[in-house]
């Protein structure tokens, strides 16, 4: 039981994501998968180098990147 370790790798789990992602855009629209709470600041493009100065600082936990148009 002891030595017998093994490591073995995994690709987003046993997700199924022709289904779950679509799953999950669904649960988010309609109010049941709160994700906004988990976004530390929203930042535009043209400030990344500000966000990873963030991130490495600690300051922020998730920094969502918007696009600049």
């Amino acid at each position: 039981f002891l030595g017998e370790k093994r490591l073995i790798g995994s690709f987003f789990g046993s997700a199924k994501l022709q289904y779950d992602i679509p799953t999950y855009i669904d649960m988010y629209m309609d109010g049941r998968l709160n994700l906004d709470d988990l976004v530390s600041k929203k930042r535009p493009m043209n400030e990344i180098n500000e966000a990873f100065v963030d991130m490495q600082a600690g300051l922020v936990a998730r920094s969502v990147m918007e696009p600049v148009g």
